[in-house]
């Protein structure tokens, strides 16, 4: 069966070309761990920057029907906004979601201006003179990128990090020490740390000196899977070892699509209920509609009428209620129907014969 998957990224367009392989690794490790599950992945590709304007956003709702939603690595300041959009998105309408890298960084972004209360939260690479910079440069590299001194300035290659007990990644790996592969240059600002933990954020993954957070999570309680990383995962993935959080992510995924299977069918019950009641309804009608016809044709007043319907004689008469001295439900509202309308009839025939 398929797995629907969408990935908001900002490196698919390029003139009138849609570049599905800008995010290779990424595709090639959610197909590895759909395929070790039994799925196949429906990938498809949303360009961020169709959810930035004003009237596109309201094309975020239909991010309804995947199972999860991906946002991967990336620099610089095209989409940010779209991709902060569809992150929110997820997070309200509680769509499994992994964030990768810039992916991690735009998803605290998110939770700070609308969970945390900082209202202009960024990333300084965006928005240098953010009132709220949860996003920064380590104090050790601003003076050389001050000095216009790029090189070496980067987190590059395997780093180790140190998994909390009870949270998604630690039951994802299944270990308390990992090691995985970096490539970015701004980190979370630790002077947000404590705020946007207070907040719910849960930093389930850090560098063994706690001064670095390389994985953020929610709570269960608060949503079934929403994790972003500093790392790049998908480096670390292959065809008969898919990483372990894709592979938590899919699952995450299979239970939103199993959800939203079981409640479209619900749905569908409830709907052939209410055909089912009606078309009761209407062969009720059709049996009493003779019978209740003369019966009001021949009553002077709604009265006399609903005392007779209530006769044994006229229950049995309507074929459905035998001799019971009750009406059933099902000859209930066709029987209510039958009446107003033929005692309208008579009224009406009556004046136009006056």
């Amino acid at each position: 069966e398929e797995i629907p998957i969408a990935i908001v990224g900002k490196y698919f367009d390029t003139g009138d070309f849609m570049l599905s392989d800008a995010y290779l690794s990424v595709i090639e490790a959610i197909k590895f761990a759909a395929w070790k599950l039994g799925r196949k992945p429906a990938i498809h590709w949303l360009n961020a920057k169709d959810f930035e304007a004003d009237a596109a956003r309201a094309g975020l709702d239909a991010l309804r029907r995947f199972a999860g939603i991906i946002v991967p690595g990336g620099f610089g300041e095209t989409g940010v906004e779209g991709k902060i959009e569809a992150i929110r998105f997820a997070r309200e309408n509680k769509i499994p979601y992994l964030g990768l890298c810039y992916g991690m960084q735009l998803a605290l972004v998110e939770y700070a201006r609308h969970v945390a209360g900082l209202d202009g939260a960024h990333t300084t690479e965006i928005a240098p003179d953010s009132p709220h910079p949860v996003i920064d440069i380590m104090p050790e590299q601003k003076k050389l990128i001050a000095e216009g001194h790029y090189g070496g300035t980067m987190r590059l290659g395997a780093y180790p990090a140190l998994l909390s007990r009870g949270t998604i990644a630690r039951e994802a790996y299944r270990a308390g020490e990992i090691s995985e592969r970096h490539r970015h240059r701004y980190e979370v600002n630790p002077d947000y740390i404590v705020r946007l933990e207070a907040a719910g954020v849960v930093f389930s993954g850090r560098s063994p000196d706690g001064a670095l957070m390389e994985i953020a999570e929610l709570p269960r309680s608060a949503h079934p899977f929403f994790l972003g990383t500093q790392f790049h995962p998908e480096l670390q993935s292959r065809p008969l070892r898919p990483h372990p959080l894709f592979v938590a992510f899919i699952k995450a995924a299979i239970e939103r699509e199993n959800l939203m299977r079981l409640t479209e069918n619900k749905k569908r019950k409830q709907c052939r209920h209410i055909l089912y009641f009606f078309c009761i309804s209407v062969e009720s009608s059709v049996r009493c509609f003779f019978i209740t016809s003369i019966a009001a044709f021949v009553s002077p007043s709604p009265p006399f009428l609903r005392r007779s319907i209530s006769s044994p004689i006229f229950l049995k008469s309507c074929g459905s209620c035998e001799m019971s001295p009750v009406i059933c439900s099902r000859c209930a509202a066709g029987i209510s129907f039958s009446f107003h309308f033929a005692y309208w009839l008579r009224r009406k025939l009556w004046m136009d014969m006056k």
